[in-house]
């Protein structure tokens, strides 16, 4: 269908013809198709990489078109370049509720001493979307090439910082602004109440020709306050307005360093780079977000910490994690967390604890088939292994679609069967059937434990 709205959408509309195509690479890659998402996609970026040019303005940064274009300002003092919409170099792009202000680059203007206007980065979405970048990235991962995947992670994770950094500038100087604007108006106020009261005394001393001369002044002066006080107020719900879309801005960002960081977080836990997914996640656990710009706890950030210390065996720094996820978390009954007492369990050699938590959490949860291959290790570390083969056939005859994609589930199945018999190459050979049956491309057979002739 999203092939089908590619041919049909009109060729100048950039920005849905690519939205189309983020959409139809992630079905082929949700479909598990990813030697035709891989080759299309390629396919893709190099017309892309030959098509636009610096006149088409606004591609994400990094990618093999310039990333934006800027103005240069008639003063020293830094400030941010400012992209310009993809229609063209009449108008910049802004987000909904950001008021308009007249491009540096419209006819009759000289660009080499136009003022810049004060605006933050608009996102680039318009013309390169982030997540087809990101899925750009993952091409090399289905290829067979995991340092240069991490390379482009890298460097994607590196422009996503330097925009949150721009932004975080531009809000707090238009926080300073505001807080420097508000008082002024005040003190103009008290000023013109100061003024009106000495008119008042005035006037009562005054004969009546004096008095009619100073009301007339005093009225012209009420209409030239009153006009100044309008203007002020509109430029301060002006950059009210610019605020707001900073802040929006800056949260995009932020968010967008944190994906790419977990992203490349589990490519290091993949490399058994234990220590680089920790120095990778650390940081995002105090990490600032707009618009109070003050650190706020996520519990599943901890959490997904606390695995990658209990799988590095550092399990003092796990068990302090979890109880910073349990406590941030709103229930500390949930799901999550006893599948995080489950997994604490296991580390530290409690069997029996770890598979009541798990049986628990099987009999609330069904078809959560994470909790049922952690309970079959539970089971085969007790020495119970016909147990545990019969609750991943389950799991496997269940939703074998779901299940055979999960490289750690086949490896424990052929394992089991392994230590159940000598005669397991026949019970593999039946798994490697049903795995080719709905596994689908870039499944890495050797979790099948398949002898090699």
């Amino acid at each position: 269908m999203a092939r089908d709205r590619i041919v049909a959408s009109d060729p100048e509309d950039l920005a849905r013809i690519l939205d189309l195509w983020s959409l139809r690479l992630s079905s082929l890659a949700r479909l598990r198709l990813t030697n035709q998402a891989s080759a299309e996609c390629t396919n893709l970026f190099a017309v892309l990489n030959a098509v636009i040019t610096p006149s088409v303005p606004g591609s994400f940064p990094g990618s093999a078109m310039p990333p934006s274009v800027s103005v240069t300002p008639s003063s020293p003092s830094p400030s941010p370049s400012v992209p310009l919409s993809p229609s063209g170099l009449g108008g910049l792009a802004q987000l909904p509720g950001t008021p308009s202000k007249p491009s540096a680059l419209q006819a009759g203007t000289n660009p080499t001493t136009a003022k810049v206007p004060q605006l933050s980065h608009p996102t680039p979405d318009l013309v390169h979307p982030f997540e087809l970048t990101v899925f750009h990235a993952r091409v090399h991962y289905w290829s067979g090439d995991p340092l240069g995947y991490v390379d482009t992670l890298s460097r994607i994770l590196g422009q996503c910082k330097q925009m949150a950094r721009e932004e975080a500038r531009v809000v707090t100087q238009r926080r300073k602004l505001g807080r420097v604007m508000r008082p002024r108006e005040g003190d103009d106020v008290e000023e013109a109440n100061e003024g009106d009261d000495e008119a008042k005394e005035d006037a009562k001393d005054s004969t009546d020709a004096v008095v009619e001369q100073y009301v007339l002044k005093a009225s012209q002066s009420d209409e030239e306050d009153d006009s100044t006080n309008t203007e002020a107020q509109d430029e301060a719900e002006e950059q009210d307005d610019i605020l707001v879309a900073a802040e929006a801005n800056l949260s995009m960002w932020l968010e967008r360093v944190a994906r790419v960081c977990l992203i490349l977080a589990s490519q290091m836990i993949e490399m058994n780079d234990y220590q680089a997914a920790i120095n990778l996640l650390a940081p995002l656990c105090t990490q600032r977000t707009a618009p109070t710009l003050q650190p706020t706890p996520s519990p599943e950030l901890h959490a997904a910490l606390a695995r990658i210390y209990i799988l590095s065996g550092n399990l003092a720094k796990a068990e302090e994690h979890f109880s910073i996820a349990a406590s941030a978390a709103a229930n500390a009954e949930s799901d999550a967390f006893m599948m995080n007492a489950a997994l604490m369990a296991t580390a530290s050699g409690d069997w029996p604890r770890a598979e009541e938590a798990l049986t628990d959490l099987v009999a609330k949860q069904p078809e959560n088939f994470t909790a049922m291959n952690n309970l079959a290790v539970t089971l085969l570390c007790q020495g119970r292994i016909k147990k545990g083969i019969d609750l991943l056939e389950t799991a496997l005859k269940t939703s074998p679609s779901s299940v055979v994609v999960a490289e750690p589930f086949l490896f424990n199945l052929s394992t089991m069967y392994e230590l159940r018999s000598t005669a397991a190459i026949d019970k593999k050979r039946e798994l490697l059937i049903e795995v080719a049956k709905w596994s689908g491309d870039g499944l890495k057979t050797s979790c099948l434990k398949m002898p090699s002739s």
